[in-house]
């Protein structure tokens, strides 16, 4: 639309203080390409604050920290699975991939092998899940991304049940 244009944004100290600190966020929990995505957001937001709105966040920002808990290694293997996975959610499509349980199953394995439609993720104190339906077992299942090793994308496409709603399953707000 030629010649239309949006009124500055104003924001409160607080509304620039906690979309700041939400690109904070993204940029230690998520994966390269959503690291990449916060960063932009966040110098944008930058620009179009005031003088002294841009002052007193920066100071109050200097104040607050946010620390995720977890190991460094478990990161980095999280990280890296989180970024297929939110691209075969996106895409609609299967991923196998293999999976250390914490607990052996009767012939005393705790490793399996697993395909599912991938359905969320969901990060519960401070580690990923993911949500899926799982072909092994034939349910919605749920999988600690930091246990999941050589997962690959696969092209089998699902279709998301309409019924199904995450906030359903982790009801947490």
């Amino acid at each position: 639309m030629e010649g239309y244009f949006l009124p500055p944004i104003s924001f409160t100290i607080e509304e620039a203080v906690t979309l700041l600190i939400g690109t904070e966020f993204i940029e230690q929990r998520f994966d390269d390409d959503y690291r990449d995505r916060a960063n932009v957001a966040r110098r944008k937001i930058e620009v179009t604050l005031s003088d002294s709105v841009r002052s007193e966040t920066s100071r109050i920002r200097k104040s607050l920290r946010l620390l995720a808990p977890g190991k460094q290694t478990a990161l980095s293997n999280e990280r890296g699975n989180l970024d297929k996975i939110r691209r075969a959610l996106l895409d609609g499509r299967k991923i196998r991939f293999h999976y250390s349980k914490r607990i052996t199953n009767s012939t005393g394995s705790r490793h399996s092998e697993r395909t599912a439609a991938t359905y969320g993720l969901v990060l519960v104190e401070g580690s990923w899940m993911l949500v899926a339906r799982c072909d092994l077992r034939q349910d919605i299942r749920h999988f600690r991304l930091s246990r999941i090793a050589e997962l690959i994308e696969l092209d089998e496409r699902f279709e998301l049940p309409a019924h199904f709603d995450l906030r359903e399953v982790y009801p947490f707000r």
